[in-house]
C-alpha cells in the first residue's frame, strides 16, 4: 500500500482535476501565438537571470525598493519587461495597474488561463498590496503577479522566492490566494 501525507494528496487531487478541466476544455488550454511568446521569454528569462542560471552573482534579485536598478526587480516589473519584449507596451508598472488595465481581458477562473497570461494574487491576510474593484465588484488587495505557463504552473519574480522561479498555483503558500488573470496579447 502507497502512504501518502495529506499535502501531498491534496497536491495530486488538484493536478488530477486541473488535468481533468484541461481535456474537457481543451480549447482554454491552447495558448494564442503571442501568449506563447510570452511564455518563452519568461521561461528564457528564468533561465539566464533566475533559478535556472547556476551563477547566482547574474541572477536577478527581487527588491521592490530597487526594482529599476540593475540586478534587481520585482513580480511587476519582471512582467512588464517580459510584455514589453513581446511587444506589449503599457500594461502597467504595478500589479493595481496590470489588474486594471481596461486593454487587457480580465479572466476569473484558473481553468480560463492560456499561457502567457498574467496571474494576480492577494495577501493571506488580503491587506497587503493595492487596494483594487474586481470587474465582478468585489473589494480586495492585489500583492503579487506572476506569468501563466500552463497546467497550474507559471513563472514569477517573488520575494518568497527572491529571484525569477517557476512555481505552481497549487503550493500550500498560495492556496486561495488567486484573484484572477489579464490576457493583453491580442494587443
Amino acid at each position: 500500500m502507497i502512504k501518502m501525507n495529506f499535502k501531498n494528496f491534496i497536491i495530486v487531487l488538484l493536478s488530477t482535476l486541473v488535468a481533468i478541466g484541461l481535456m474537457i476544455f481543451p480549447a482554454v488550454a491552447e495558448a494564442s501565438a503571442k501568449g506563447e511568446q510570452i511564455a518563452r521569454i519568461a521561461t528564457k528569462h528564468m533561465l539566464t537571470e533566475g533559478s535556472g542560471n547556476p551563477n547566482t552573482n547574474e541572477r536577478i534579485q527581487y527588491s521592490q525598493s530597487k526594482r529599476y536598478q540593475v540586478g534587481y526587480g520585482d513580480c511587476s516589473t519582471f512582467s512588464q519587461k517580459v510584455y514589453a519584449e513581446a511587444g506589449i507596451y503599457n500594461i502597467g508598472t504595478y500589479t493595481a495597474e496590470q489588474i486594471s488595465n481596461p486593454d487587457g481581458i480580465f479572466i476569473s477562473r484558473i481553468a480560463y488561463l492560456q499561457r502567457g497570461d498574467l496571474i494576480f494574487f492577494t495577501s493571506r491576510n488580503q491587506t497587503s498590496g493595492h487596494s483594487i474593484t474586481l470587474p465582478n465588484g468585489n473589494r480586495t488587495h492585489v500583492s503579487h503577479v506572476g506569468i501563466y505557463m500552463g497546467h497550474g504552473n507559471f513563472i514569477d519574480l517573488s520575494n518568497s522566492q527572491g529571484t525569477i522561479t517557476p512555481r505552481t498555483l497549487f503550493e500550500p503558500m498560495l492556496s486561495g490566494l488567486f484573484i484572477g488573470g489579464k490576457r493583453f496579447v491580442n494587443n
